[in-house]
């Protein structure tokens, strides 16, 4: 359509450019997730951890009878 004007030259993998990080051991994992349930002060938040571990059980009870369907 424009003769005259000049392609850009594209990658073919341009994600392979990409660095990847390092895999995250366990342990850094393990206090990432605490982390996730410490206060704005440094503390445990128990509210947050307790709603979390409610919403946990809340799904395994929906998808538990499926998984024992599977299982017979």
């Amino acid at each position: 359509m424009f003769p005259e004007r000049r392609r850009r030259s594209r990658a073919l993998f341009p994600h392979q450019n990409r660095r990847r990080s390092a895999p995250k051991s366990r342990f850094h994992a393990a206090t990432e997730t605490i982390a996730d349930f410490r206060n704005s002060v440094g503390q445990m938040d128990i509210e947050k951890l307790y709603a979390t571990g409610k919403q946990a059980m809340d799904v395994y009870k929906q998808v538990s009878p499926y998984i024992a369907k599977l299982k017979k």
